[in-house]
């Protein structure tokens, strides 16, 4: 069967997976003495997301789910991406939404390297994120969506993580994190620190649970030395070491 349709011109359209074939497509016709390609085709999958525009919601879903499965059987890409783009699972949903939270002047998501790769003003990558609020839950992949099976439920799950990622904003100095040095200095820019939060979280909503008196604001981070890793602070703790890693070690 053959189909022909039009698309307005002025309709969202989004190439998901060009890899450059657009780029060497336009250059193509763009000389006139490669006229003999324009009668040339290529075949495509043509995705109609009945949206109003490809920057709603349900169409953001849509391209991040293609993208993802797109990539399954192929070399993956690093962990932040395959998980923030992949919306199969509720709580990658979840994450995906806890990055919209406006904190004061910015959104959760401009302080997360979405793709993997920390850049100025960079806290956490999405993966280093995604397992601190596993943490926070006590959730993995598969409980998530066994405990999480309505749209009451997932409310539930987004506002807690919500409050409890507020506090954690406001509390953080991530306004001195300007750099990848500043990210470098500091320890609670590393994984280790992220996933000391999330803990915590955890152990204070069991309290709350317990005592509705406590909130969030009993997380205090004064006078703790978390702008600098090599603080001996950290060191006396056996959380950060002095000196060069063993070559062996440092190329794990």
């Amino acid at each position: 069967m053959i189909i022909e349709a039009t698309l307005e011109k002025n309709a969202d359209r989004f190439i998901a997976d060009g890899q450059g074939r657009q780029a060497f497509i336009d250059w193509l016709l763009s000389d006139e003495s490669n006229a003999e390609f324009e009668e040339h085709t290529i075949s495509f999958k043509l995705i109609v997301t009945q949206t109003e525009s490809l920057s709603t919601p349900k169409a953001v879903q849509i391209i991040r789910q293609l993208f993802a499965d797109y990539h399954v059987k192929l070399t993956k890409p690093n962990s932040s991406i395959s998980k923030h783009f992949d919306n199969s699972s509720v709580l990658s949903r979840l994450m995906n939404d806890c990055l919209e939270l406006q904190v004061d002047s910015y959104k959760l998501k401009s302080k997360i390297a979405l793709h993997g790769k920390i850049k100025a003003g960079h806290i956490w990558t999405f993966q280093q994120f995604t397992t601190m609020m596993q943490k926070f839950l006590n959730l993995t992949n598969s409980t998530a969506s066994k405990q999480i099976t309505d749209e009451a439920q997932y409310e539930d799950a987004l506002n807690l993580c919500r409050s409890y990622l507020t506090c954690i904003f406001r509390i953080l100095p991530i306004e001195n994190i300007t750099s990848t040095q500043d990210h470098e200095k500091a320890i609670f820019t590393r994984a280790i620190f992220a996933n000391a939060l999330g803990y915590v979280g955890r152990s204070l909503m069991d309290e709350m649970l317990l005592d509705n008196s406590i909130t969030w604001e009993r997380i205090n981070l004064k006078g703790i030395p978390i702008e600098d890793k090599s603080d001996s602070f950290w060191l006396e703790a056996n959380v950060t070491m002095k000196g060069e890693l063993p070559s062996d070690i440092a190329s794990l």
